[in-house]
């Protein structure tokens, strides 16, 4: 069971990083296609 908790803990990490990166990543082509706009 606890190896199992520590399994269930690794995933939710993996997932919230993920997440966070991809929220990331959009931002950043987001500000991009922005400034290209601007010039």
């Amino acid at each position: 069971m606890e190896r199992f908790w520590i399994l269930n803990f690794g995933f939710w990490i993996g997932g919230i990083a993920a997440l966070f990166l991809s929220i990331e990543w959009t931002h950043k082509r987001k500000n991009s296609h922005y400034i290209s706009m601007i010039r």
